[in-house]
């Protein structure tokens, strides 16, 4: 898939921004060549479509939904409403929430390309840098603890000498997975599940041994994400570690040659910012289960073919997903996190 955009930047820059939205994911990629890839939004009112907004963000290229949960897509279909969007990646998977629902009736509405993300893809970033998918594979894993995380859309990219790698909501099940045919370092890993420790098996890091290691989760939140087994193993590797519950919003700039970290503090840093925590939503679950039976190999790598199509942009943004109005008290709260910068 290839990009080509009217603005071009500092030729082989990628730019990776973890955004703050409290307990929840959303990661957005810049190309060199200007290009935005959205992996994500958080909740729905986790804010993405306003940060976008204020970093210039105009359209988004690639809008991929990792696992259906709501600290996840929660804020897509605000983003569908209100940007441009050249086409929609999402793992598959169905969901029976009304975030769900809501999401599959605005990309209806829209009419926006939406695609199955599959091990094999590959999407080109321009000036040599490449999207991969891992996963997916070509069956999808099932009787594990939550099936819905263990399919998570896994990405890799390939930036000449760095390696970024997005691991979603995935666990100890798709790790192994994804290890019998990908046995790579990579350099910045965006640890899966807010740093769960059902996630981050030392085989995977052993064999990964990131450099870097994002984690977004929540201030306070009920699940203790970031687990301390997870924590611990990172830190014995001599991993950086980068976590939005103390910083907030992080900035990872790849050069090809190396990463620069421009916005954030690592965890050991003696100093941590101050920051209002968005109310978090309760992600949905499943019952656990035996682990699953191995998986047959993922499909061949085959480059995926994309028209990326307009959109008009709406004037409005829609969000009539939440249970409940928010309060005077969460309103401020949320205003303040948007201009905490």
């Amino acid at each position: 898939m290839l990009f080509y955009l009217l603005a071009s930047a500092t030729a082989g820059t990628l730019s990776i921004d973890m955004l703050d939205v409290g307990q929840g994911d959303s990661v957005l990629l810049t190309t060199s060549r200007g290009a935005h890839i959205l992996v994500d939004a958080g909740t729905s009112r986790a804010g993405v479509a306003d940060t976008l907004e204020r970093m210039g963000v105009e359209r988004i290229d690639v809008l991929i939904g990792s696992h259906p949960h709501a600290d996840h897509i929660g804020g897509l279909a605000t983003i569908i409403e209100r940007f441009p969007v050249g086409a929609y990646y999402h793992s598959g998977d169905a969901h029976t929430t009304r975030t769900y629902r809501n999401l599959e009736e605005v990309i209806r509405a829209k009419k926006i390309e939406h695609k199955v993300a599959k091990a094999g893809q590959r999407f080109d970033l321009g000036d040599g840098a490449v999207m991969k998918v891992l996963w997916p594979g070509t069956m999808r894993l099932e009787g594990t603890r939550s099936d819905l995380n263990s399919n998570s859309v896994v990405l890799r990219i390939e930036n000449e000498n760095d390696c970024i790698l997005l691991m979603g909501d995935a666990e100890e099940p798709t790790e192994h997975a994804i290890l019998r045919h990908h046995k790579e370092p990579c350099g910045l890993l965006k640890v899966a599940h807010h740093g769960s420790n059902h996630s981050s098996s030392q085989q995977f890091l052993n064999t990964i041994q990131p450099q870097i290691a994002l984690i977004s989760s929540g201030a306070g939140n009920r699940y203790r994400h970031p687990g301390d087994q997870t924590l611990r193993k990172l830190h014995r590797m001599d991993t950086e570690v980068y976590r939005t519950d103390l910083t907030g919003h992080i900035t990872v700039l790849s050069t090809g040659n190396g990463f620069e970290v421009v916005d954030g503090l690592a965890d050991s840093a003696p100093t941590q910012l101050p920051r209002v925590v968005a109310p978090e939503t309760l992600p949905e679950t499943e019952s656990p289960a035996p682990p699953p039976s191995e998986p047959p190999p993922p499909a061949q790598d085959s480059t995926d073919e994309i028209e990326v199509k307009s959109v008009d942009e709406s004037k409005e943004a829609v969000d009539s997903r939440d249970n409940e109005t928010l309060s005077f008290g969460q309103r401020l709260l949320n205003w303040l996190r948007f201009w905490k910068h």
